[in-house]
This record gives C-alpha cells, sequence and structure tokens, in this order.
C-alpha cells in the first residue's frame, strides 16, 4: 500500500521486477503482484531532481532489457 508519492512501474516477469526493485533500491523500493505483472513501487524523495533521475534510471534499464516494445516501425529520417 504506497503513498501518493510512490511511482510505480509494472513489470511483466517477477525476475524483471526483482531486479528493477534491486536498481531502485535507494528509492525505497518494493515489488508486488497484481492480476497480470508485477507492480514495482519506488518512492523518489523529495529533491528537486530526484524524480528526473529515477525516470531516468528506469529507461536506461528498460532499454538494457529490451523490454520496450514500439507500437510501429521506425525507419532513418530521409527514406
Amino acid at each position: 500500500m504506497g503513498t501518493s508519492d510512490d511511482i510505480r512501474f509494472e513489470v511483466p516477469q517477477e525476475d524483471a521486477a526483482q531486479d528493477l526493485c534491486r536498481l531502485l533500491e535507494s528509492s525505497h523500493s518494493r515489488v508486488e503482484p497484481t492480476e497480470n505483472a508485477w507492480s514495482v513501487h519506488a518512492a523518489p524523495g523529495v529533491e528537486p531532481m530526484a524524480l528526473a533521475l529515477l525516470l531516468r534510471r528506469v529507461e536506461a534499464w528498460v532499454a538494457e532489457k529490451g523490454l520496450y516494445r514500439s507500437g510501429s516501425s521506425s525507419t532513418a529520417a530521409g527514406t
């Protein structure tokens, strides 16, 4: 049961959720099961840049794990 200051990330596999939780350890993170996924809760803190840093860290983790799937194919500009 998180507070309104928590940020929640839905992750499809438990091992990936535990990995993300370890990455966000300094943000007082925890993992909870949901109906179809695992929910990683994190509290970014009160520092102004804390939220931005947390989101950048998660963005890099998602890219590293290959969890992002685009709904459309992309092509290079001008082709």
